[in-house]
């Protein structure tokens, strides 16, 4: 749904997951994108919006060993449920593969590694019209943030995708919760509480 919504109201720029693991969400992604390519081809030719791509983050070594003292506190992270090598799913070359054959592979960028090292590697031009954030720990999505929102990398109308803002009992002290609070205050970034979505997940619309 967030990706048609992405299409139905033209907002330009590429869908990316922060987090894939199993690559389920990826993959559903990727046949979204599909779907939307061929249901709206006419609004995405008549307001100029190119070929999208999908952006694909993962350390694919699981969670982080987390010195950060907010994780160190979360409730998930004291009993280890977040634990270091936690969460390890697909390789990388198993996600491209999946999703490669749903988009073909030029439109799966997939890039392995520690957020904190890899995104100030890319270029401050991109711009997403959605992003899935399923990083779960404080530390993880503190440096997806500082990438979308410090440097603006989201189109106006970008929807973003927690996965995890309700764990840790739903605490605004932990995670992805803390994260959004933080960073959303520190750029002044204007956004629109979308609602919640699944069990514990929650999305937001962003505004430039």
């Amino acid at each position: 749904m967030g990706v048609e919504y992405a299409y139905a109201s033209a907002v330009p720029g590429h869908i990316a997951e922060f987090g894939t693991m199993s690559g389920a969400t990826a993959t559903t992604l990727a046949n979204a994108m599909r779907d939307g390519d061929q249901r709206y081809r006419l609004s995405e030719q008549s307001h100029g919006i190119g070929e999208r791509s999908l952006y694909l983050f993962d350390s694919f070594q699981g969670f982080p060993q987390t010195n950060n003292p907010v994780d160190a506190a979360s409730p998930h992270v004291a009993t280890n449920v977040w634990g270091p090598g936690v969460a390890r799913g697909l390789t990388a070359e198993e996600l491209h593969d999946a999703c490669s054959a749903i988009l073909g592979r030029h439109r799966v960028k997939v890039t392995p590694g520690w957020y904190n090292e890899t995104l100030p590697t890319f270029s401050s031009d991109l711009r997403f019209a959605v992003v899935s954030v399923d990083c779960d720990l404080y530390e993880s999505t503190a440096s997806v943030l500082e990438y979308l929102l410090g440097r603006q990398t989201y189109s106006d109308g970008c929807a973003v995708f927690f996965d995890d803002w309700y764990c840790n009992r739903g605490s605004p002290e932990f995670g992805e919760q803390k994260a959004w609070a933080d960073y959303t205050s520190k750029y002044k970034t204007r956004f629109t509480d979308w609602g919640p979505y699944s069990v514990v997940g929650r999305k937001f619309i962003l505004h430039r």
